[in-house]
């Protein structure tokens, strides 16, 4: 039988196969539109759309429906969104599409983290490192498969179909092993949390959720550099050939998806807010090692290193928001929808204010910009921790000195 374990992973595994599926082939989508940089560029700010307005609509879909009912809505949404995006079309037929994908795959990652933040708490072990650690993996099934379309001369229609009735048949497979979180649980205790999410204080009103939502934004402002700027810079800075450039961007998520996977034990010994501030200091060295010294090899060293620290504080930080809303008898679905919409302000703000910058002074000078940012952490990670270990030691000093029997 499957395990909730198996099913919450096999659903960041297809969010992630589905994101490479469609990335890998942007270059056949703008080819089928016949969309220049610039035109695709704007097509493109449809998913940003999409991802922002996905994942604040998740929080509250979740509470209020539960969220088994929104990852199984979603996960067949996105293969429906992936099957209209290799439709013919002009430009805002494209940018549509986009919105549409980019909508259901920011529902579908609150949704599924929400997930693992359930399963984590069941099993008692920190696995949210885990559960991204496949979905990376995913993610480069998906782009291996977008290559192999490519060169076999497939067009978008026919991969994405294929990819779509794969995706289909193993949501029927996992789908009623996804765990029941919130509105779906039944009983007493379901009327109990309702009763604890309601009188919660809301997510914007708890600073420690801000907290970590300021540590996620940072990091995704990052995230955001290696994916649109890395190469470019190694290429334009390091003089560097287009290969050897891409090769840099390669390293950097190869050494991703290896520290996801010792995420979990990295976790459990260092603890969530040790581990948060270290990798805030690592990409933030590798950044600017990556920056400041000339030699290609110090770029990839230093990407590599980058690629070590942003690796967890993603999983890391959704997961103590998912803990900090269980500790307040919440499900955790509006805390982790804050935090997640907020980072993704970061991560579709940060690129465009890089390439600003980049104009005005260098790429070099805008890189090293972000790795100050970056290091911001470092600070936010820490003062979370020192919060939540005042908010600990509150009743247990209120009990010392008798205030609680």
């Amino acid at each position: 039988m499957i395990s909730t374990r198996t099913a919450v992973s096999a659903a960041f595994v297809l969010n992630g196969m589905v994101y490479g599926s469609w990335v890998g082939r942007v270059p056949a989508l703008a080819h089928q539109v016949g969309a220049d940089e610039g035109a695709l560029g704007l097509a493109l700010l449809g998913q940003v759309a999409g991802l922002l307005s996905g994942a604040t609509f998740a929080g509250w879909a979740c509470a209020a429906l539960g969220t088994r009912r929104v990852t199984l809505a979603a996960l067949p949404a996105m293969c429906l969104a992936l099957a209209v995006l290799s439709l013919p079309g002009g430009y805002g037929a494209l940018g549509a599409a986009f919105f549409l994908i980019g909508f259901t795959v920011g529902t579908l990652d609150v949704a599924m983290n929400i997930c693992a933040v359930f399963v984590t708490a069941q099993v008692g072990r920190p696995l949210m490192s885990f559960f991204h650690a496949v979905f990376s993996a995913g993610a480069v099934a998906g782009s291996a498969g977008a290559a192999l379309a490519a060169w076999a001369d497939w067009g978008t229609r026919p991969h994405f179909l294929l990819v779509t009735g794969v995706t289909l048949v193993l949501v029927a497979v996992f789908g009623r092993r996804l765990p029941k979180v919130g509105a779906e649980e039944t009983g007493k205790r379901a009327e109990a949390d309702e009763g604890r999410t309601a009188a919660a204080p809301r997510p914007f009103r708890q600073p420690m959720l801000w907290l970590i939502a300021f540590t996620l934004f940072c990091a995704a402002i990052g995230e955001g550099a290696m994916a649109n700027w890395s190469v470019l810079f190694l290429d334009a800075e390091r003089g560097m050939s287009a290969s050897a450039a891409a090769a840099g961007y390669t390293v950097f998520s190869l050494t991703t998806v290896v520290i996801r996977f010792l995420g979990v034990r990295l976790e459990e010994r260092l603890g969530p807010y040790l581990l948060l501030a270290l990798c805030g200091a690592t990409a933030a060295g590798g950044l600017l090692i990556a920056v400041a010294l000339p030699w290609a090899a110090a770029g990839y060293a230093g990407l590599a290193l980058a690629g070590l620290g942003f690796a967890l504080v993603f999983p890391v930080a959704i997961g103590q928001a998912g803990e900090h809303g269980r500790s307040l008898g919440t499900s955790g679905e509006r805390e982790v929808g804050f935090v997640s919409s907020v980072a993704y302000v970061g991560l579709v703000t940060g690129p465009p204010a890089i390439g600003g910058l980049a104009h005005a002074t260098s790429l070099s000078l805008a890189l090293g910009c972000v790795s100050g940012v970056v290091a911001l952490v470092v600070v936010f990670s820490r003062l979370a921790d020192r919060r939540r270990t005042r908010v600990m030691a509150g009743p247990e000093a209120a009990a010392r000195s008798g205030a609680v029997p």
